[in-house]
């Protein structure tokens, strides 16, 4: 799922959901990474954990792929 995500000071985003995570990248160049098989009431971000970083990778070419 492909969500478009408003938030306050003009800050946007798009989160991508797949079965295990969501994703979202935020105009102001911040992150976030939930992996929902460990974490699914997305608690902890983990997008800066080095475990995450190839999966991170995969996901924002995905969503640059949908954009």
């Amino acid at each position: 799922a492909l969500t478009h995500i408003t938030r306050g000071n003009g800050v946007t985003g798009f989160s991508l959901r797949t079965e295990r995570w969501r994703y979202i990248a935020w105009s102001d160049g911040n992150a976030e990474l939930y992996d929902h098989d460990n974490d699914p009431g997305e608690w902890r971000n983990v997008a800066t954990d080095p475990a995450n970083t190839a999966t991170l990778a995969g996901l924002k070419r995905q969503l640059a792929a949908r954009r």
